[in-house]
């Protein structure tokens, strides 16, 4: 694992059409990488995530094969093992061995301190953003994993603040490494060391 990111396209040669050299990153193997939404208020934007704890926004021009820093987030104590954008690309959510996920805002230019998420005993291993099409009553909502126990939270973007909506738990016998939403919201899906993948429906708008 040499940390690079590369990104690809289809059809094409060479395939790789651009490459962010571990150089420009602290030493250590990337997690994760994943692009803003297409149509998202940030737009052209790459997100990377890894070993060295530092969660980082990258500015692309393709065309130009072009990539620049555009914000360095630090606060996790372990490696990041996961990171995703919101559906709007206002907020990233990370997650970590230090056992807690953090939202970020990609807005503005000023520092501005991360939302934790706390309540989880082992590493959190994944996070998830419900998406854009979820049912209103189900939008703003984020889940988070660790160990054989998800998470699932309340996020009011506009007042900065996070709670937990209730825990799940009780559907896997080893670690969940995945979680993810159903495209309405309704259904979390996970899947564990077990080798098996738990798709289970959340509880009523009421418990919110």
């Amino acid at each position: 694992m040499n940390g690079d990111v590369k990104i690809w396209k289809l059809g094409a040669s060479p395939a790789v059409v651009l490459r962010i050299d571990r150089r420009a990153r602290r030493p250590g193997g990337t997690r994760g990488a994943v692009f803003a939404y297409r149509g998202s208020r940030p737009a052209h934007l790459l997100l990377t995530a890894g070993d060295d704890r530092l969660a980082k926004l990258w500015k692309l021009d393709l065309a130009a094969g072009q990539c620049q820093p555009r914000k360095t987030w630090t606060g996790h104590t372990d490696r990041i093992r996961s990171a995703a954008f919101s559906p709007d690309g206002a907020w990233v959510l990370t997650a970590s061995d230090d056992r807690t996920a953090r939202l970020w805002s990609t807005v503005g230019d000023a520092p501005q301190e991360p939302i934790p998420l706390t309540g989880h005993t082992f590493a959190v291993t994944s996070a998830a953003f419900a998406p854009q099409t979820a049912q209103e009553e189900f939008r703003n909502l984020v889940a988070t994993c660790s160990e054989k126990r998800a998470i699932l939270w309340k996020f009011d973007p506009a007042a900065r603040t996070v709670r937990q909506a209730w825990p799940l738990s009780g559907g896997h016998t080893a670690g969940i490494t995945s979680i993810a939403f159903s495209p309405d919201g309704r259904r979390i899906l996970t899947g564990s060391q077990d080798n098996t993948a738990s798709c289970g429906k959340r509880r009523p708008a009421a418990r919110f």
